[in-house]
């Protein structure tokens, strides 16, 4: 984020890909959605409706793939599990008293996302 130095050793792409995670070992129905920032090889940076996420857990990552003319004609999706290393706090103009407040987090893949079509 701004004013941070930069500790990545793999460069990202400023890449909007909508996001779907659920926490691994957790038997709920419970989704939190959102849309990517920036991705890399080794993690994302997610805008996400991460009320209950916590730093340190593990989520199951998923990342549909919209179709796209001579690459992937019926779209697809990325998945993966990642850890949470940060959990930002919300952005100005979320509201506290709303049940989806938007924040930032940063996921650390714990493998590399899988591409299913």
């Amino acid at each position: 984020m701004l004013g941070e130095k930069e500790k990545r050793k793999n460069k990202r792409l400023d890449l909007k890909l909508p996001v779907v995670c659920h926490k691994v070992g957790i038997s709920t129905n419970r989704f939190f959605t959102g849309t990517t920032v920036d991705i890399g090889p080794k993690g994302a940076l997610v805008d996400i409706n991460a009320h209950g996420l916590k730093q340190g857990e593990l989520v199951n990552v998923e990342m549909p793939i919209p179709p796209t003319k001579g690459l992937l004609e019926y779209g697809g999706r990325f998945s993966t599990y990642a850890r949470i290393l940060r959990v930002y706090k919300p952005k100005c103009g979320s509201s506290s008293k709303s049940a989806s407040i938007v924040q930032t987090i940063a996921l650390e893949f714990c493998e590399s996302p899988k591409l299913q079509v």
